[in-house]
């Protein structure tokens, strides 16, 4: 389970749950988050694709990382000696060894492949996340998307959609500085 029993400490709303709507929640909490994020949350081994444009910089999505492991640009592997990261997700190609003159990407449709080692989200963080999502989702199961007002006389309704516009800014304010931005 990515997040661990302290999310109910975090969330008591949560603490109602028994273990396996708890788990269920958590698990379509986080495929949400991963979704909304462009991102994974948990650490390990990833490999992104990415499309050379002669940029000088590819961003890498799961940080912070913890490792660049190997990149290929078109089938071929790349010398890592001459490679620059950060844990930020910057990956840049040096220039006789110096990293602040660095080499664009080699032009091509997804022919970059990049395989990082990913720190992935602090357990906090991630009870955070998870928790503040399962519990919209959890108040959303109890909310109604029918009719919010309706008339008798020449007949009318207004549907209540005030709930179906996606997340509430205090969440999307939380998970702002976890989500990833790409430029077209």
């Amino acid at each position: 389970m990515p997040v661990s029993p302290q999310v109910t400490s975090m969330y008591p709303q949560l603490a109602s749950l028994a273990p396996g709507p708890l788990q269920a929640l958590a698990n379509a909490a986080e495929a949400y988050l991963v979704q909304a994020l462009g991102r994974d949350l948990t650490a390990g081994s990833k490999t992104q694709t990415f499309s050379g444009k002669n940029q000088s910089i590819l961003w890498l999505n799961c940080t912070p990382v913890a490792s660049v492991d190997s990149i290929t640009s078109n089938g071929n592997a790349m010398d890592m000696t001459s490679i620059h990261w950060d844990s930020e997700g910057r990956v840049s190609r040096m220039w006789k060894g110096f990293w602040n003159q660095v080499l664009g990407w080699d032009p091509g449709i997804t022919n970059i492949v990049v395989t990082y080692t990913s720190a992935g989200l602090d357990q906090t963080t991630q009870d955070m996340l998870i928790g503040v999502v399962m519990t919209w989702m959890l108040d959303m199961q109890g909310k109604s998307s029918t009719v919010s007002s309706e008339s008798i006389g020449d007949y009318s309704y207004t549907m209540n959609t005030a709930f179906l516009k996606g997340l509430p800014p205090y969440i999307s304010t939380l998970i702002q500085p976890y989500r990833v931005y790409t430029a077209g």
